[in-house]
């Protein structure tokens, strides 16, 4: 949950153009290393500059024009209603990376990628992504999640061509274990199976699990096949819902104890986040993993 003192009032400025709406005065805001740095599957980069995404049952074109961004295929009305909580443009981020440039780790993370943003997610579209995540790549995730939209989504058209959005939990209650085998799940089919039908039955309650110790919000989703610790923090932190959890996997962890002590445990390690990064832990893991994946 986003502690009130990091909400701020909007010190960009939004325009409405003809075909777009331009961003200006942005900080912290990088393309590749917030849509490429396996929080979001459905971002698609078309040049250096410029991606096309499927969110928030929307297609997004972003283009990056020198300190400009541009963003086609919506109006300002929209745009501030959906995409500037999608994005965290509501998100004091120059306060957040003065806290968390205390830790030397930290700092030099924040140097490597100080444009990169958690984004707040579809709650539905997180939890079954990452649960597909479990031993898997990113690629991989995405061809399958593909799949998925493919079989259940609903079409959206773009510039002459159809998108398909991610389905809603009614929208694959049809589906079986079968289905996702040949989407590509694999062993995960099952888990997809299980979670879907119960969803269906009873749905979880988002506001629980933000007010809600985070150790009964990780208790909560575990109790859903398929979702361990490092996936209901995943589904947390991703979503929006909170971002005291901290995500840990083989770069987290990696970097973790080649950082504090290779004895380290995973409970070592979240409790050393916990108490060191406070309620802005997701936020440092999202530095972290991505500056892990580049230097070990």
């Amino acid at each position: 949950m986003v502690r009130n003192d990091y909400l701020k009032e909007a010190t960009y400025t939004a325009r409405q153009e003809e075909n777009c709406v331009k961003l200006y005065n942005v900080r912290h805001f990088d393309l590749p290393s917030t849509f490429e740095n396996g929080q979001c599957f459905r971002w698609e980069r078309m040049d250096s500059d410029r991606y096309i995404g499927v969110a928030k049952g929307k297609v997004l074109e972003v283009k990056k024009d020198g300190d400009l961004y541009l963003f086609y295929n919506t109006n300002l009305q929209e745009f501030e209603k959906v995409w500037v909580p999608y994005f965290t443009l509501d998100i004091d981020y120059d306060k957040v990376i003065k806290v968390l440039s205390k830790d030397p780790l930290l700092e030099k993370a924040i140097a490597f990628a100080p444009g990169l943003r958690l984004l707040r997610q579809d709650f539905h579209e997180t939890l079954i992504s990452f649960i597909l995540s479990s031993n898997n790549n990113i690629q991989r995730i995405k061809k399958i999640i593909g799949n998925l939209c493919q079989a259940a989504g609903k079409d959206i058209r773009y510039n002459g061509k159809i998108y398909k959005t991610f389905p809603s939990i009614r929208d694959m209650k049809h589906l079986t274990c079968r289905d996702f085998l040949d989407m590509g799940a694999g062993y995960r089919s099952k888990y997809l199976e299980h979670t879907i039908q119960r969803l269906c039955c009873e749905d979880i309650d988002a506001s629980f699990l933000r007010t809600c110790s985070l150790d009964q919000a990780r208790k909560t989703l575990q109790q859903y096949m398929g979702i361990g610790v490092k996936v209901a923090d995943c589904i947390l932190l991703y979503s929006g819902t909170r971002y005291d959890c901290f995500p840990a996997d083989v770069w987290i962890k990696k970097i973790m104890r080649s950082y504090l002590d290779d004895r380290f445990s995973v409970d070592d390690i979240l409790e050393y986040a916990s108490s060191v990064f406070g309620p802005y832990a997701g936020i440092a893991q999202q530095y972290l993993f991505h500056y892990a994946r580049f230097h070990l």
